[in-house]
């Protein structure tokens, strides 16, 4: 064991065939672009483009819908947590199961059935043009941010660890992934993604099966971590202060899964399948890889520990200086003796990048033109001209992700705000869909009103949270008196939020001891230190009760006035076992005749009705021969 960098201090570098496979990974990823972008040549239509035709089917878009629900991130992020907290964040998986099969059984179907490009079209048919401007201007400040985070936090964290380049990979990853999906389009998208699954199921396979051996295997880690303190599942605490419960994760964690598997880039994705069957088979045959792949993460951070026990590597000899770069730093400490596997494992890592920077930039370049381009400058826009649009979204909003990686590197500590105020804008974004789904007598002046105080009142907390550090907690103890090299020996290790990266965002509330005493003010208030689990359940609960209080006093929409198929029929979700004239009685989207309508013809000239949509009004029952099983 002397050659790890924890008894040599020297970190070990990529090899040839580290490099060789980690360009593989980008050279496969563009030969795919290229092939789908010489097959549909002849092809003008944005809705190939875009949706792939709507003929692509299960295996591509559920495995797509696997890597797009996870970024590198979170796979340096969970073992992370997992080393430096504890096991709680394993609590994420059942979180992520019941948010994926409620997205599956609700979301999916009522927005396949629309048959929209863009799921902030139905803003404009509930609220308005002028919220679905507002929602459209939300997702795009949230891609933009997240993703320049998506494409320079990986980077970073690999740099210090295994001394990649940084800027290279920063560069490679964001030319290589506006390539393959400008030219080859949501096609182009799903296959790629398709084969970084198989590379990211491949590399963390290899770090977990190398990992456990080198300590001894899955009981010796397990006994290890328990005895230091890393196995704990058992916070039932109902506080919403506390940073990760049960609670916390089964509601406010499962509701945060709902609305990342409902957004833009995940409906974009099953609206390709060939039918609404499909689409929420893919998704739902999705859920279980994915808490597997998390629960993979969660077993390398086990063995990590195990591995770190004696000699805990942050901020000694200047390995590494975040807890996020202590994965990359012990793939290369296990794998590093056996060229080719870190490269494998890397491009493991820039695969999640990858598949989460395709998701977004397929998901701008349907939102941009459709949503704030043709509206209001290009209504007559031909087919043809609507898809070079979007291949020219793509390509401008690729260089804008790497313009602003840059400018995030210049920030410094800032990079959790810049993930703060990506998270703060999802909340008021998805309950504009939950207050026009499920609420059809909220108006568009309850939705402007709603959203913008759920908007304010998040930027208010979260921005507070994260300058009054009122939501940190300090990581367990570590021991470091199995260091070899010649420094300072302690049994404790600095735990300022500095030296915690982006797992301040994945925190618990079992504490360790604070060396440097960042005790919170008295002074601070309560709500700043609301765990970050409950922001999104909070700006609903906010969303919802302004915007029906306002929807009150201006006006309440009538149930009848709204068409059909704008409504949720929940009743039907929620209550099979009634008799189906009682769910009749209690649905809001009654038959009823409104003035738009003449002898059963439905005005078009409003609102653009198409084929599927026409369909569902035809067939009231087409939900119940979705969801419901037959019933007496």
């Amino acid at each position: 064991m002397g050659d790890y960098s924890i008894y040599t201090g020297v970190k070990k570098t990529f090899s040839i065939v580290d490099y060789a496979c980690f360009g593989a990974t980008l050279a496969v990823s563009t030969a795919i672009g290229i092939y789908y972008a010489i097959k549909d040549k002849q092809s003008i239509d944005s809705k190939n483009f875009l949706l792939g035709g709507r003929q692509m089917s299960i295996v591509p878009v559920s495995l797509s819908i696997l890597v797009t629900s996870f970024s590198a991130t979170t796979l340096l992020g969970m073992p992370a947590e997992v080393y430096t907290y504890n096991t709680m964040i394993w609590w994420m998986c059942l979180s992520a199961s019941i948010g994926l099969v409620i997205a599956a059984i609700v979301f999916v179907p009522f927005f396949y059935n629309l048959n929209v490009t863009s799921i902030y079209e139905y803003l404009d048919m509930r609220f308005g043009r002028g919220i679905r401007v507002l929602g459209s201007i939300l997702f795009l400040i949230k891609a933009l941010t997240y993703m320049a985070f998506v494409l320079y936090v990986p980077s970073l964290a690999l740099n210090a660890a295994t001394d990649f380049s940084l800027w290279g990979s920063v560069i490679a990853v964001g030319t290589v992934v506006t390539f393959y999906t400008a030219i080859g389009g949501m096609k182009a998208v799903l296959w790629t993604d398709t084969f970084q699954a198989i590379i990211i199921i491949g590399g963390l396979t290899a770090a977990l099966v190398q990992g456990l051996r080198v300590v001894g295997g899955l009981e010796v880690a397990w006994t290890v971590a328990e005895e230091r303190s890393r196995i704990y599942f058992t916070d039932f605490n109902i506080d919403p202060s506390t940073r990760h419960s049960f609670w916390g994760f089964v509601l406010g964690g499962s509701i945060l899964w709902v609305n990342l598997s409902t957004g833009q880039t995940q409906i974009q994705r099953t609206s390709s399948c060939s039918s609404v069957t499909k689409a929420k088979l893919a998704m739902l045959i999705s859920a279980p890889f994915l808490a597997a792949i998390m629960s993979v993460c969660c077993l390398l951070g086990v063995a990590m520990f195990a591995f770190y026990k004696d000699c805990h590597p942050l901020k000694f000899n200047n390995l590494i200086s975040r807890s996020d770069q202590i994965l990359p730093l012990y793939i290369m400490d296990i794998l590093g003796h056996l060229p080719g596997l870190p490269g494998i494992f890397i491009s493991c890592l820039f695969s999640g990048s990858l598949s989460t920077l395709s998701s977004s930039l397929t998901a701008l370049s349907a939102v941009v033109p459709r949503d704030l381009i043709q509206p209001f400058c290009c209504k007559r826009i031909g087919d043809k001209m609507l898809t070079i649009l979007s291949k020219v979204i793509v390509v401008l909003s690729g260089i804008t992700t790497v313009a602003f990686a840059f400018m995030v590197s210049r920030l410094g500590g800032i990079l959790q705000a810049t993930y703060t105020v990506a998270s703060i804008t999802s909340g008021p974004l998805f309950g504009l869909f939950i207050l026009g789904m499920f609420f059809p007598r909220a108006n568009k002046w309850g939705a402007w009103a709603g959203s913008l105080t759920s908007l304010g009142m998040m930027c208010w907390i979260g921005l507070g949270a994260f300058v009054t550090r009122a939501s940190y907690v300090p990581p367990s103890s570590f021991i470091t008196s199995g260091c070899n090299w010649n420094v300072t020996q302690s049994t404790l290790v600095d735990v300022s939020p500095a030296t915690l990266g982006i797992t301040t965002q994945f925190t618990s509330n079992v504490t360790g001891t604070d060396l440097n005493n960042t005790s919170i003010p008295s002074t601070v208030l309560s709500i700043y230190k609301m765990s970050y689990l409950w922001y999104l359940p909070t700006a609903l609960l906010i969303e919802i009760v302004v915007g029906l209080l306002v929807s009150a006093l201006t006006g309440c929409t009538k149930p009848e006035d709204v068409r059909p198929e704008l409504i949720c029929p929940l009743v039907d979700l929620l209550c099979p076992f009634l008799p189906q004239s009682w769910r009749e009685r209690l649905r809001f989207h009654k038959t009823t005749k409104r003035p738009n309508e003449t002898n059963g013809a439905t005005d078009t000239n409003h609102h653009l009705v198409d084929e599927a949509t026409t369909s569902f009004l035809r067939d009231r029952d087409l939900w119940e021969n979705e969801f419901l099983p037959d019933t007496l």
